[in-house]
């Protein structure tokens, strides 16, 4: 029998190379810093440019990867001619719920009671589910718009035909004790460093307020960090990754993986040793993972959106005067959120309050 071959490593690259960087968002100006105060030169690729244009752009480029915006598209394409990390294989299995819920399970990490809906028998086989219920399209990218609240059964079919009929998934809503994201980097020889465990408040399906560390009892955090480092392992991913928990009494499922940094990392930027954008070049170019370690006890960090400026620009001057909190304003236009705010006030916790009065604070009287 024949040996099997070695998986092939890649040289690291380093500066002067250049970086590409797929398609510009609110946050790609993160990585472009990083990168150019390490030496390297940028460029953005534009995903909506043809092939043959998307390859001449990229022809000097050491290695392309994603921040805001995940094409698979155009990633194949560039995959033809340099490295592109994450892998538009893994991205593509992130963003598809039916698959990602199966290849979850078969490594042997939990995931929430769930059923796939591709027809009206499915439909049928599913009025022994528990209720109340979301029916969710297959591929993230869709919007809320892609997703319906279901109260019992009988509400199904309607639900269904609401999302065009497409292949769905039914997920039993939960009592959540609490959401989680774990933030792991892995390098393309197997290298991995993960991030605190930090905590998650939503309203209305979108995430207000993240805070770290996430208060875990015993050897919740390293669990938490070695469930996330065994996720990317087994996937073969290369960047950052954001891996998305629900804590349902004593159990863990794993709701989402966000194939790039996002906003559950957005911690990371006031309170860690490297960030996670910083971590994401490293990953991608083969180098040496930065420190996770946090410097600070605790932070929080809230979503600046669109409601703020309804009456103008905000009254930054009166947040700004504390010299805890840290202002990140996106050069943005037409976007739902605009900027965070990040606050380390001693504990986590007592950070959550902190941001909670300062965004208040900002249209007030």
């Amino acid at each position: 029998m024949s040996e099997e071959a070695p998986p092939i490593v890649r040289p690291p690259v380093v500066p002067p190379a250049t970086i590409g960087i797929l398609g510009s968002g609110q946050t790609t100006s993160y990585l472009e810093r990083i990168a150019q105060q390490m030496g390297y030169g940028t460029v953005v690729l534009d995903p909506q440019l043809s092939s043959a244009a998307l390859l001449r752009a990229a022809a000097d480029c050491g290695v392309v990867t994603v921040v805001d915006q995940l094409r698979t598209s155009a990633m194949r394409t560039l995959a033809t001619a340099v490295p592109v990390h994450p892998s538009p294989d893994v991205v593509e299995l992130c963003m598809d719920r039916i698959r990602l819920k199966q290849t979850l399970a078969d490594i042997g990490v939990a995931v929430g009671p769930h059923m796939f809906i591709e027809s009206e028998e499915d439909i049928a086989d599913a009025a022994d589910a528990k209720f109340s219920a979301i029916l969710k399209s297959r591929h993230h990218g869709e919007g809320r718009s892609s997703q319906v609240r279901i109260a019992n059964h009988t509400e199904l079919l309607g639900a269904w035909e609401t999302l065009g009929r497409r292949e769905c998934v039914l997920e039993q809503r939960l009592t959540l004790g609490r959401e989680l994201a774990t933030i792991v980097a892995r390098t393309d020889d197997g290298r991995v460093a993960t991030f605190a465990t930090s905590q998650q408040q939503y309203v209305h399906g979108r995430l207000e307020i993240g805070y770290a560390p996430a208060s875990l009892l015993g050897s919740g955090q390293s669990d938490a960090a070695d469930l996330a480092a065994y996720i990317a392992s087994e996937l073969g991913f290369v960047g950052v990754l954001a891996v998305h928990m629900f804590v349902v009494g004593r159990d863990v499922y794993v709701h989402e993986l966000i194939p790039q940094p996002s906003a559950l990392g957005l911690f990371t930027l006031d309170s860690c040793r490297t960030d996670q954008y910083e971590q994401q070049l490293r990953a991608v170019c083969g180098l040496a993972l930065g420190e996770t370690t946090m410097t600070v006890p605790g932070i929080a960090v809230v979503s600046l959106t669109d409601d703020l400026w309804a009456n103008g620009e905000p009254k930054w001057e009166r947040i700004l005067a504390d010299g805890t909190v840290h202002l990140h304003r996106y050069e943005t236009t037409g976007n739902e959120i605009r900027g965070h705010l990040a606050a380390c006030s001693g504990t986590a916790a007592g950070s959550t309050s902190v941001v909670r009065r300062l965004r208040k604070a900002l249209t007030s009287g």
